[in-house]
């Protein structure tokens, strides 16, 4: 089975993703993966809010135990592979994010990158547990760099050439 087209991305910090967030607003896009751009921004933005005001989501104690050993071993700071599955009820609003306008979704990360630039991010992960505000911002950034990487420009149909990217 082919694997999607994606983009090579690595974000330094999080204004780099809300860059690359604008960029999808303002140009063609079109998705290789499963999700429409909405969504793709909307979950990021969504974590980032856990990591601004936290969570009632509670994995099981097996999940806990496996993501605060990965913790240790430097894991959030890693390239995330796809078709790592998130549990149900991390995901739970990602259908109804289809509807949403991209500019809505780009607003809505925005949002919560200024909140998490504005005051350490100290809410725990729920699967890493705690996590200090420079070890989010990395899981941020790495978080983005796979989801986003789905989002492809589309050629220009007077120029032919890529517009939009980051």
């Amino acid at each position: 089975m082919d694997q999607p087209r994606r983009r090579n991305l690595h974000f330094q910090k999080l204004d780099d993703l809300v860059a690359d967030a604008r960029a999808v607003a303002l140009h063609p896009h079109e998705t290789t993966g499963n999700w429409n751009a909405s969504q793709i921004l909307l979950h990021v933005a969504a974590l980032i809010g856990v990591a601004n005001r936290g969570t009632d989501v509670r994995l099981p104690l097996p999940v806990r135990l496996v993501g605060k050993a990965l913790r240790a071993f430097g894991i959030h700071r890693r390239e995330i592979r796809a078709g790592i599955k998130a549990p149900p009820a991390l995901m739970a609003e990602n259908d109804a994010n289809a509807c949403v306008p991209v500019e809505e979704a780009v607003a809505t990360l925005e949002r919560e990158v200024a909140e998490a630039q504005a005051k350490p991010m100290s809410h725990p992960s729920p699967l890493f547990g705690k996590l200090s505000h420079d070890d989010w911002v990395a899981l941020h950034c790495r978080h983005a760099e796979l989801h986003f990487s789905f989002l492809q420009p589309t050629p220009d149909p007077v120029a032919g050439a890529p517009t939009g990217g980051g």
